[in-house]
């Protein structure tokens, strides 16, 4: 009956295990992957054109400018 527990306690534990590092892999390793690729980037200016509210939620438009290359955002609520 011993051995019959401590497999049940085994299957468990890895069952757990396994989904734990499933998430972890999940998460936390593309989130460290984009922060590693950010780093390398460059910061440009903004100007905000509009911003535009509804209940719960908030919009912006804005407009910036990279490699003398203009574009334009818009964000609805």
């Amino acid at each position: 009956m011993r051995g019959i527990g401590v497999l049940f306690a085994l299957a468990f534990g890895l069952v757990f295990g396994a989904a734990g590092v499933f998430v972890l892999f999940e998460t936390s390793v593309p989130t460290y992957r984009d922060w590693q690729a950010m780093k390398t980037g460059r910061p440009a200016s903004a100007q905000l054109l509009d911003v535009s509210r509804a209940r719960n939620r908030t919009g912006a438009s804005y407009r910036y400018e990279i490699g003398g290359v203009s574009y334009q955002t818009v964000t609805s609520p």
